[in-house]
């Protein structure tokens, strides 16, 4: 499967990224999902679902002031945000990817090698990969 050329650099977290800024960081890359590296080493993926919970809610009774420190006092590797999901490497095909994605109930993918992650795969991307190429007569 060929890498997405026109997707801009990616934004990654370390574990000692907070959840404030975790959460700042997905609404600002419009992102449902963000790559967790720590030293060069892929090690999974916080998704945005799972952030949420965390979310200011108008049920709780803390201010909108004191909602902000909370959450920069909690790191995403202190509340086991840090989630798995199916591998596959950097030469795979389209179909591996999607084998990938039924075997693992996943609608993304990490494409790594040696423990580097290249990068995440989604629907999206699968189905780009699939569209036929427009031809000209």
């Amino acid at each position: 499967m060929k890498r997405h050329k026109n997707r801009p650099a990616s934004v990654s977290l370390t574990p000692n990224t907070s959840l404030k800024v975790a959460l700042w960081l997905l609404s600002e890359c419009r992102a449902s999902t963000l790559p967790v590296i720590d030293q060069g080493q892929y090690l999974g993926v916080v998704l945005k679902e799972d952030l949420l919970k965390y979310a200011p809610s108008p049920a709780n009774t803390l201010s909108q002031w004191e909602y902000p420190d909370l959450l920069e006092n909690i790191l995403i590797s202190e509340e086991n945000l840090v989630r798995q999901i199916p591998e596959v490497g950097i030469q795979t095909t389209t179909e591996n990817v999607l084998d990938a994605m039924r075997s693992g109930q996943s609608n993304v993918v990490a494409m790594v090698e040696d423990g580097r992650l290249f990068q995440l795969i989604n629907w999206q991307d699968v189905l780009d990969q699939m569209k036929p190429q427009a031809t000209t007569c």
